[in-house]
């Protein structure tokens, strides 16, 4: 009897999601007491069951067969002279921070696959799985809290710092220096006028 079980290859992929997204993954990681690759994982694997399971998903692919036989036959028709004339279009670019997830090959080509469906890339198939698994998981009730303990403390934190700002612009500086009468460890304050 074999005891080890053989890990499934997985490949990492890169997608850059929204600083908002990362931060609330990495609270609901911390709320149910996981990490945020698992919960990254988690959202994927609902994603693809959502996706796979849309009664619509068989139309969506028959545009998508249509589509790529007109591709196809752009391609097979073009004049290979006038390749490289036209200028690239540029992609959308997302800001925020770059996060990697591991993926194995069955989810890997699921999501590339639906990528093409619906005429997009694996990072927009990624992005949206986050993004609908962070939307049903904001209304739990552990999240709601931990969120506004989070928003609480950095606005603490926040006020804090313009305090400490405010009192550096207004208080005068004070150096250790030896000075006859006092002690070389009191503080001495300058004034200058």
């Amino acid at each position: 009897m074999n005891l080890i079980q053989p890990i499934p290859a997985t490949r990492p992929v890169a997608v850059r999601v929204l600083e908002k997204t990362q931060q609330d993954l990495e609270l609901l990681a911390r709320v149910i007491g996981t990490n945020v690759a698992d919960q990254a994982r988690a959202a994927i694997s609902i994603y693809l069951m959502s996706r796979l399971l849309n009664e619509d998903l068989d139309s969506q692919i028959e545009k998508a067969k249509r589509r790529f036989e007109a591709a196809v036959e752009t391609v097979r028709s073009t004049n290979p002279a006038q390749v490289g004339t036209e200028s690239p279009t540029k992609a959308a670019k997302v800001t925020g921070v770059q996060m990697s997830v591991r993926l194995d090959q069955v989810q890997l080509s699921r999501l590339t696959a639906l990528a093409l469906v619906d005429d997009n890339t694996l990072a927009d198939q990624l992005r949206c799985a986050l993004d609908a698994y962070l939307k049903e998981q904001r209304g739990d009730e552990r999240l709601v809290r931990a969120r506004a303990r989070l928003d609480q403390e950095q606005a603490e934190r926040s006020n804090q710092f313009r305090v400490e700002s405010a009192n550096a612009i207004m208080l005068p500086p004070t150096v250790s220096v030896p000075r006859y009468g006092y002690e070389a460890d009191e503080e001495v304050a300058f004034l200058d006028f």
